[in-house]
């Protein structure tokens, strides 16, 4: 079954290059990274939807390709860091905010699925 890889691929490329577009239209307001948030709550979101309404094939090339290389782990730590360096409240207060709201944005997803 090759269409799953090949799927994976395109979705992930598809992915990473809609998160390179959003972060480069979108800048940092006040050292805040507003699009890592945005991508990161975006994709919770979606996955969510996701969840509650395709099969396993359709979540692992969509999800997992497309979602996983849209979401950014990765940069949003590496934010929390530096402005953790910076002003410790704001880092605490980013991700305190984007773990609510991911979570909340992944239920309602999945709550509209069902």
């Amino acid at each position: 079954m090759i269409a799953v890889p090949v799927g994976f691929l395109f979705f992930a490329a598809l992915g990473a290059a809609a998160r390179a577009e959003i972060t480069h239209r979108m800048p940092g307001t006040y050292g805040v990274p507003l699009a890592t948030l945005l991508v990161n709550v975006v994709g919770s979101f979606v996955l969510g939807l996701l969840t509650g309404s395709v099969g396993l094939a359709a979540l692992t090339v969509v999800g997992s390709g497309g979602l996983g290389a849209l979401t950014t782990y990765s940069t949003f730590v590496t934010s929390c860091h530096q402005m953790g360096d910076r002003h410790p409240g704001q880092g605490v207060a980013y991700v305190a905010v984007t773990i609510v709201a991911g979570v909340f944005a992944a239920e309602f997803g999945l709550a509209l699925s069902s």
